[in-house]
């Protein structure tokens, strides 16, 4: 696991803490690639997808909005990428929302573990960010 961290870090990837002032830990949020292993759909093997797991406690703040527009702008402007990849279950109808929000385009479904995933993309040469250009709070050294 330390070796696969590392290996991510090299490439500006990874998981960070996500902060409030006023209570301390929310939950995490990161960009990994996606693997074989996760189960999507082939095409999206080896593109990029951001992840968010906010406590509960957080859920329907804005969090989760904040958070992928910082990772959006940090993936286009820090890391070059020409597009962002993901799968959200298909019951999760705030994260379908969320991606709509923020410019993801449903392209196809496949098979989860649990439930069927919807798959999505954002290329991002057209992602502008919402509420102008976000800052990482995270302190990874590729985003300084």
């Amino acid at each position: 696991m330390l070796a696969r961290s590392e290996q991510l870090e090299s490439r500006g990837l990874g998981l960070w803490v996500i902060e409030t002032m006023r209570e301390g830990f929310a939950g995490i949020a990161g960009l990994q690639p996606v693997s074989a292993e996760a189960g999507a759909a082939p095409a999206m093997i080896g593109d990029v997808e951001p992840l968010i797991a906010l406590s509960p406690n957080h859920w329907g703040h804005g969090l989760a909005e904040e958070a992928l527009n910082a990772l959006i702008v940090y993936a286009r402007v820090t890391l070059g990428l020409a597009r962002l990849v993901a799968a959200v279950d298909h019951p999760n109808a705030p994260s379908h929302r969320l991606m709509g929000r923020l410019g993801f385009t449903a392209v196809g479904k496949t098979p989860g573990r649990a439930n069927e995933w919807v798959l999505y993309k954002l290329p991002l040469g057209e992602a502008e960010g919402k509420k102008g250009v976000g800052q990482l709070w995270c302190g990874h050294p590729a985003a300084r």
